[in-house]
């Protein structure tokens, strides 16, 4: 990647070379470069580079603190030693993010590193899996509001913020939301599921707002993701074919911990567009509750 400025402060030095990665990623398919191998020189969203700012921060600061580093080669030396000092205390997943963060900066892939990431294990999740410290500043109603709506629609906390009653959309008797500003600034249509009474009610919610938001207020707390995986599995189990009937092209088999646990593919792939992914593996290990 060349030699880093002696002159500029760590901080500014981050600051400058991820925010170029995200101007040159803006727009770019992160697919094809993937493809290509070029996935490592770009950011492409706006909350991954959020992200990776914060995560680099963290990482000079330890490299200032226990190294009196003051160039990023000099930090970059210290990669291993700041990853390592994280396992046992930082889940797998934080790791991993801290680790990609750093990759990112430094333009390497994870596999360049002199240290094999922890694994991440479906056991081990704790997101959304039970109350958290921060749950109790939500009343159980406004909770229940949004629970509603997500078990329903499936959209991210990101995704609320900016619906308005005219993303709804009618056709051949189904219902559908139109995300506009989703994930990596991708648009898509989430299919509204449930029982009668429960899709009314989404509806109602859109056509009582007319051209304005949905919700005008969203909680800063509010963690709608154990919601988006009732909406998977819910889904999920609504197109799912007997496993059966599903010819063995067409079935997905499940790794490490969910050994054993196979899905319909198609089902997962509808699924899988309806929650804004591409993947099958991430609604499988993140989602879908077996």
């Amino acid at each position: 990647m060349g030699r880093y400025s002696k002159k500029k402060k760590l901080n500014q030095q981050v600051y400058d070379i991820l925010t170029e990665k995200f101007r040159k990623g803006f727009g770019r398919s992160r697919h094809e470069d993937k493809k290509l191998g070029l996935d490592h020189l770009y950011i492409y969203a706006e909350n991954t580079y959020k992200t990776y700012r914060r995560e680099c921060k963290h990482f000079i600061n330890f490299c200032k603190s226990n190294y009196s580093c003051k160039t990023l080669e000099e930090c970059q030396e210290h990669i291993e030693d700041y990853l390592k000092s994280l396992v046992g205390s930082k889940s797998a997943w934080t790791v991993t993010t801290k680790a990609a963060a750093i990759c990112k900066l430094y333009g390497i892939h994870i596999d360049d590193l002199n240290m094999d990431m922890p694994p991440r294990r479906r056991k081990d999740i704790v997101r959304s899996r039970g109350p958290v410290a921060y749950d109790k500043h939500i009343g159980k109603a406004t909770e229940e509001t949004f629970g509603a709506f997500t078990r329903c629609t499936g959209v991210r906390i990101r995704e609320l913020k900016y619906l308005r009653g005219t993303d709804l959309i009618e056709r051949d008797g189904k219902y559908y939301v139109h995300i506009r500003n989703g994930k990596g600034g991708k648009q898509r249509e989430a299919e509204i599921i449930g029982s009668e009474e429960e899709i009314q009610s989404v509806v109602r919610k859109f056509k009582d707002a007319g051209p304005n938001k949905i919700f005008s207020r969203i909680p800063a707390a509010l963690d709608n993701h154990s919601y988006r995986a009732e909406y998977c599995t819910r889904f999920y189990h609504m197109l799912a074919r007997d496993i059966k009937d599903v010819p063995q092209k067409e079935r997905y088999y499940c790794r490490k911990d969910l050994k054993g646990v196979v899905y319909d593919k198609k089902a997962m792939d509808v699924v899988s567009l309806n929650m804004g992914h591409t993947r099958r593996d991430i609604i499988s290990f993140n989602y879908i509750r077996y």
